[in-house]
């Protein structure tokens, strides 16, 4: 299994920054982490679900990324059941999803 920030790739200590011919055969799950540092879902995480199903792209860290295969996605989400059910269905197709920092309790 493979992480990543939400908005793509942080930093790379490798001796490009041109990710595009990675091989997404070698990865079981890729996760983007797609909720904010203090565990909750930010504002513009649909921009975050959209940099890897539609392309990938260029990274906020400029790392030039490509998406990996839909079934090969588990989003990484917290807050409630209902935001991994909207994430599910604006991102249809993908493996499921991981329940981070989530609180039942709460």
């Amino acid at each position: 299994s493979l992480t990543s920030l939400a908005e793509g790739p942080g930093q790379s200590s490798g001796a490009t920054l041109d990710y595009t011919a990675f091989d997404w055969t070698l990865v079981d799950w890729f996760v983007p982490q797609l909720y904010g540092a203090d565990g909750t879902m930010p504002e513009q995480w649909t921009q975050y679900l959209d940099f890897w199903v539609n392309g990938g792209g260029t990274s906020v860290q400029d790392i030039t990324w490509t998406s990996p295969p839909i079934e090969k996605i588990l989003w990484g989400v917290t807050a409630t059941p209902e935001t991994y059910a909207e994430v599910m269905q604006q991102a249809p197709g993908s493996g499921g999803y991981v329940g981070w920092c989530w609180d039942p309790y709460q």
